[in-house]
């Protein structure tokens, strides 16, 4: 390991139990080149560990603060994919495409 492999470690935050105790959603924060930017993006993790799926990826773009509606169909998160500015978006846990539900 030499100092450039410090720059690849990932930060894992803001995780999440489903409201069925099933899966766990979290962001995962990452240093972008050439930018020198730190981008998250989001994973779900089932509760026993064995099955990860990453949600959302939109290069240059960042997706924070997700949570479970209550009746865990959906994630709710905000992202700067449209734009350029903070939206709401919801995605369903198994995957697809996020929604957004928000406009400014």
């Amino acid at each position: 390991m030499d100092y450039t492999d410090i720059f690849r470690i990932a930060n894992l935050g803001d995780a999440e139990l489903s409201p069925d105790g099933a899966w766990v959603v979290y962001q995962v924060s990452k240093l972008q080149f050439p930018d020198w930017q730190r981008r998250n993006d989001l994973y779900v993790v089932s509760a026993d560990g064995r099955t990860t799926r990453q949600l959302t990826y939109t290069e240059g773009d960042d997706e924070t603060g997700p949570h479970w509606q209550p009746r865990g169909t959906t994630i709710g998160f905000t992202s700067t994919r449209e734009n350029k500015k903070r939206q709401l978006f919801l995605i369903r846990p198994d995957g697809g495409e996020g929604r957004r539900v928000t406009k400014r």
